[in-house]
């Protein structure tokens, strides 16, 4: 085993080494050297990393997580109502819409079938006295 393999090794698992590297340490100082300061590191990280458990972090954590679950719901609530509102908003009035107005020319129809054969001829000073009365007028004549 060369330094560079060794040098692999130790990074990866100083406590885990092959045979190899156990003997390629032995022979050479400076890899020697180098596992010592890995090792020694492993041990000052554990020890930065054993930290004692507050008393009840558990417990804070389990009502923590309940709660923020519990603040979700309105907000999926609210959104699933959007949703619903937009899609009624969409496919409703189509449905309100033609129907009503098809379904009362036909009870007029059906109440006043004299309407259907009465003809009329309007003079034209009609539509011009109708619009006046609106406030309106024709730009011009209708033939």
């Amino acid at each position: 085993m060369n330094c560079i393999d060794f040098r692999r090794a130790a990074g990866a698992g100083p406590r885990a080494l092959s045979v190899e590297a156990v003997v390629h340490a032995d022979e050479c100082a400076p890899c020697r050297a180098v596992l010592d300061r890995q090792r020694d590191l492993d041990v000052r990280l554990e020890d930065a990393l054993r930290i004692p458990v507050p008393e009840g972090l558990a417990e804070r954590v389990l009502v923590a997580r309940g709660t923020a679950r519990a603040r979700l719901r309105p907000s999926w609530a609210v959104a699933a109502g959007v949703v619903l509102a937009a899609a009624l908003a969409w496919a409703v009035p189509p449905l309100l819409a033609g129907r009503g107005l098809a379904d009362e020319a036909l009870a007029h129809v059906h109440e006043e079938p004299q309407a259907l054969r009465i003809r009329m001829t309007p003079s034209p000073a009609l539509l011009a006295t109708d619009l006046a009365a609106q406030g309106l007028r024709l730009a011009a004549e209708v033939g």
